[in-house]
């Protein structure tokens, strides 16, 4: 399962040496370009390499319709595609089976809140997503982007083994606090900008070796082993 497809993802993904066909699965978090815009060239990349398997994207119930319309608009059309497109709908608080031992929990966060106010578009389309994911017997908190602090603890009531953090719009400081409130094994810092790596870089070599060992800065091409 791929999570979030940025502007650049199907460059990203042949870089990395990743097979586009062993993607079963995607899930958006939210319609920012960083987090979505890039999903029209990774199908592309699919039906180039003639694709045959099913594909399933998982996306908001407020957000499908805006999807079929971005990729209709980029060309794609799921009777040409080659392969079978399910466009699977969730709700926040409803746990997602995706296959085998792999399941999610969606959350509503505050990331894109204020955007209600618009006057001219519909609130319903401004959502955004935390996940719990849960994968064997591990659980993984992704927050994707947030809003506040209050974010990472959308799932303070259950187990998080892992806590995927993005640091855009929290300081380390107030990530670390949380990831010991929760009493995650391993805390994993992503969505650095490149003002920022110097800096998270830097905090992350002061820190102490216990946090050293539970900390890792997550860069491409990062693999981590479930234990």
């Amino acid at each position: 399962m791929l999570i979030d497809t940025g502007d650049g993802v199907a460059k990203a993904l042949l870089s990395l040496n990743i097979k586009t066909n062993s993607i079963d699965s995607i899930l958006l978090s939210h319609y920012h370009a960083d987090h979505f815009s890039g999903i029209a060239s990774l199908i592309t990349q699919m039906k180039l390499e003639k694709r045959t398997k099913q594909l399933k994207v998982f996306t908001h119930t407020n957000l499908v319709k805006p999807l079929k319309t971005f990729l209709n608009t980029s060309y794609l059309f799921e009777e040409n595609l080659g392969f079978k497109l399910v466009l699977s709908q969730f709700k926040f608080g409803t746990k997602q089976k995706v296959s085998g031992s792999i399941s999610f929990v969606p959350k509503r966060n505050s990331h894109i809140f204020r955007k209600k106010i618009l006057k001219n578009y519909p609130a319903k389309q401004f959502v955004s997503s935390s996940f719990l994911l849960n994968v064997g017997s591990s659980s993984i908190f992704y927050t994707s982007d947030v809003g506040s602090t209050e974010d990472l603890f959308l799932f303070k009531n259950h187990r998080t083994d892992y806590l995927i953090s993005e640091t855009t719009h929290l300081t380390t400081g107030e990530i670390l606090s949380a990831a010991k409130t929760l009493n995650v094994n391993k805390l994993f810092l992503t969505h650095i900008s490149d003002e920022d790596e110097k800096k998270i870089t830097m905090w992350h070599k002061n820190l102490s070796v216990a946090d050293k060992k539970k900390i890792k800065i997550c860069y491409d091409g990062l693999k981590i082993q479930l234990t």
